[in-house]
């Protein structure tokens, strides 16, 4: 997921007369992942005199709409990056200031995300980011991929102590992946059979009662992918090929978004 991400940040102050004509940034980044990253970093950066969070407020619309109040005021986006507070986004990260209310442009986004904030503990459908119409299914305690059928499930992310929200999950995360019991049949997750594991030496994702852990930026990007395998029907004594989504740990899976 590459390429060119925007985001509008726009000052929030309840205190200045100015905060709907001032404020108001264009950010360019690689992608969603280093935007979400951004907003991470953004949350525990500090003011410069040490004194307090620079961005007390920092609150999101959607992924490609954040607000924020600073006591160091509305120069604060620029002035950061201006001194180089977060060095690991120096090269990631660019912006542009459109604060003149008349006097420039609104630029046109091409590139817009629709779908739900990655916000950790939210529900959501994972889908094919090739095939957006291709999505993660449970299929008896198996996980398959799907055209016709798909499965909810709740990604949480593991609790990190003083966190802010909203918690954004980022690549480093690490999280557990549960099936959604009402999109699922109750043979599916009987005996508490909610967590997405891995199978055995052939890596299939099932439904299991003890919780994996996953490396988020792994299963978004590589780690999961589709293999074709060979599945008995027992009541017509055939057999027929299906689509297992397995765990690819050596980078052979596929990229996949929550929705």
């Amino acid at each position: 997921m590459s390429g060119v991400f925007y985001v509008f940040l726009k000052w929030s102050s309840k205190n200045d007369t100015f905060a709907s004509t001032y404020g108001r940034y264009m950010l360019l980044l690689n992608s969603r992942y280093d935007a979400d990253e951004l907003f991470r970093a953004m949350q525990s950066l500090q003011t410069g005199n040490g004194k307090g969070l620079l961005f007390p407020e920092l609150t999101r619309q959607s992924p490609q709409f954040w607000c924020y109040d600073s006591p160091e005021g509305w120069k604060s986006v620029g002035a950061f990056q201006d001194e180089n507070r977060l060095p690991e986004f120096r090269n990631t990260l660019s912006s542009i200031l459109l604060n003149d209310r008349g006097s420039r442009e609104w630029p046109i986004i091409a590139n817009l995300v629709t779908g739900p904030d990655w916000v950790s503990g939210g529900d959501f459908f994972i889908r094919n980011r090739r095939q957006p119409n291709l999505y993660w299914n449970v299929h008896d305690t198996h996980i398959r991929t799907s055209v016709q059928r798909r499965t909810k499930f709740r990604i949480q992310k593991t609790k990190v102590e003083g966190e802010r929200e909203p918690v954004i999950m980022i690549r480093k995360d690490t999280v557990t992946i549960q099936a959604i019991p009402e999109t699922v049949t109750s043979a599916a997750v009987a005996a508490g059979s909610i967590y997405v594991s891995a199978e055995g030496p052939g890596g299939r994702l099932v439904l299991s009662p003890v919780e994996m852990k996953w490396v988020f930026g792994g299963l978004v990007n590589k780690n999961v992918g589709v293999r074709w395998e060979d599945e008995k029907n027992t009541r017509e004594e055939s057999l027929a090929t299906k689509p297992f989504l397995v765990l690819m740990l050596n980078g052979g899976g596929d990229e996949w978004e929550l929705v």
